[in-house]
């Protein structure tokens, strides 16, 4: 939120500026007051008598050294000479620029850029692409050199007639001073041909840049050429390098099959010989393929696409010292010395996995999902960990047709559609399926009914029939339960049934039924439980047994 603010306060800023420096020049661009002009008249006329002192002094040393008085002292009055000599060059300087109010040294002789200094053993590398470059990028540098150079000339020219102004209002005040008036009038006469040589050179300069852009080829004419430049020099050279890379890459690709058809080391393709020879192939095979790239540029002679790929190279080589260690990690997976390994167990998203195979991409699968096929890069094997796979490992809680008990606010018995590593569909009596995600499903957890499974169910009985529930009724609720499992055609689905006294609660006596069906009879799992239930009561009321209900009982005081 701070940056528009900012942004406005430099807008500000910058028309407050700019309104300052048009109004400075345009006071500046204005006819000299009159005592400012006496003011500026008075030193100009004092460094013109401080000029002429100096000229007489000058004069006075070159007679001297021609003179006898110079014998033997001709070198010290000529330094006495070349002292005068700069100390009347710096006064001309200050009476020229206090004159005109201009820098004339800094119009005459412009500060010049000064160049990089490259270290030599990279500019042997970097030479042939940088001239590459700038012939590529020759034209449009030279019409910015002209247009920088046009801006420069118009720059110069509004100082020279801002100079020649100056002069010309001191001159117009000056009339009663003859010689200050004739050096005015040399010192006008001096920008008028500056003047003239800097419109020379502005208009040498339009007539460059207007000869470029007349040069230039049109955006069709370029797009045209593309082909023909592209095939012409390094785009020929680049597809050479490439169609050499496809052509080494193919070959060492079937010399690897071949290699590994005969070779005595891949009989066993899971031995550590192996995986050690198939890592080494490869790392000089990807060798060699550049090898093969960089010698097809050399015996082109493409020292700017060769430069290119050294310097690549190079940046490969400088990102990749901090990776080491990890290269390091990922070539003990690939030889199977890491902490995962081929065969062996490992957990990904909750699900176990077995370890087919470890390469680059390497594969995971559970026997238990069809579909849980899953290729995974190498990095992120890193953080893994395997275990060997036990004889009866528990790859899922269930499979494709199996019947599970779903456990939650109501029992229900649904039979697995479909599972994947995602989701798991299930589909209950009477149509209804249900897709949760198998992170749900293995928290949930299923209950597995498909291999066999077992009811229990308690039935409760009054205190009245205290003396019959341990002996008397057990045998006859369990004969009851036979009989109406058997008429509800459960019999032959049952394994076996158990009906004991299992504990004295607080208002009856329980007695808990055990029945064991085999796994064809687990979509009938709630009907069983009821039938069960069933059972029960029609025996309480064949032989007059009641039924207990929660009861409250009071104990009163024996004061009352």
């Amino acid at each position: 939120m701070a940056f528009p603010y900012i942004h406005r306060v430099f807008r500000f800023v910058l028309c407050v500026a700019l309104f300052f420096f048009i109004g400075v020049c345009a006071s500046s661009a204005d006819p000299v007051k009159k005592p400012e002009n006496k003011a500026k008249i008075t030193n100009l006329a004092r460094l013109l008598k401080s000029m002429d002192s100096l000229t007489a002094a000058m004069e006075d040393k070159n007679r001297r050294l021609v003179g006898p008085e110079g014998q033997g002292r001709e070198q010290t009055i000529r330094a006495e000479i070349s002292e005068l000599q700069k100390k009347y060059e710096a006064l001309e300087k200050n009476f020229n620029d206090l004159a005109s109010e201009v820098n004339y040294d800094a119009i005459v002789n412009p500060e010049k850029s000064k160049g990089f200094n490259w270290n030599e053993e990279l500019r042997e590398i970097l030479g042939p692409l940088i001239r590459e470059v700038q012939r590529a990028t020759s034209k449009p540098r030279e019409i910015e050199k002209h247009r920088s150079d046009i801006e420069a000339y118009d720059f110069q020219l509004q100082n020279i007639e801002r100079a020649m102004g100056h002069v010309m209002s001191l001159m117009d005040t000056s009339a009663s001073q003859p010689r200050l008036k004739e050096k005015l009038t040399e010192s006008l006469a001096m920008w008028e041909s500056r003047r003239n040589d800097v419109e020379t050179l502005k208009s040498i300069s339009n007539l460059q840049l207007e000869k470029i852009r007349q040069e230039t080829e049109s955006l069709a004419q370029a797009v045209q050429k593309i082909p023909s430049l592209f095939f012409k020099s390094h785009g020929r050279n680049l597809l050479l390098s490439l169609l050499a890379l496809g052509f080494a890459v193919y070959g060492f690709y079937r010399l690897f099959h071949l290699i590994r058809r005969h070779s005595p080391f891949h009989k066993d393709e899971k031995s550590l010989y192996s995986r050690a020879f198939d890592l080494g192939y490869t790392v000089i095979s990807c060798l060699l393929s550049l090898i093969v790239v960089l010698a097809v540029l050399y015996f082109c002679s493409d020292w700017v696409l060769l430069s290119i790929a050294i310097l690549f190279l190079f940046g490969i080589a400088w990102t990749s010292k901090e990776s080491v260690p990890r290269i390091w990690n990922q070539a003990r997976l690939i030889l199977n010395l890491g902490p995962v390994r081929e065969g062996e167990l490992v957990v990904y998203n909750g699900i176990p996995y077995k370890v087919a195979s470890i390469n680059m991409y390497t594969l995971l699968y559970n026997p238990a999902i069809p579909s849980a096929r899953i290729r995974l890069p190498i990095t992120d094997l890193e953080t893994m960990r395997s275990r060997p796979v036990d004889v009866n490992e528990p790859w899922f809680p269930s499979r494709v047709g199996d019947f599970v008990l779903i456990e939650g606010d109501m029992e229900r018995v649904g039979r697995v559609v479909a599972q994947t590593p995602e989701t798991v569909l299930i589909e209950f009596a009477g149509g209804a399926k249900l897709s949760t995600s198998t992170a749900n499903y293995l928290a949930a957890p299923p209950l597995n009914l498909s291999s066999g499974f077992r009811i229990r169910q308690l039935f409760n009985f009054d205190y009245a029939d205290q003396s019959r529930v341990t002996r008397d009724i057990p045998p006859a609720v369990k004969t009851a339960v036979e009989d109406v499992l058997s008429l509800e055609g459960f019999a032959e689905r049952l394994l076996g049934l158990r009906v004991d006294f299992k504990q004295a609660a607080s208002s009856s006596l329980d007695i808990e039924i055990s029945a064991d069906f085999v796994g064809d009879a687990a979509m009938e799992y709630i009907h069983i439980k009821r039938v069960i239930q069933r059972a029960c009561v029609e025996v309480c009321s064949l032989n007059n047994w009641n039924i207990p209900f929660n009861q409250l009982t009071v104990h009163m005081s024996g004061k009352h």
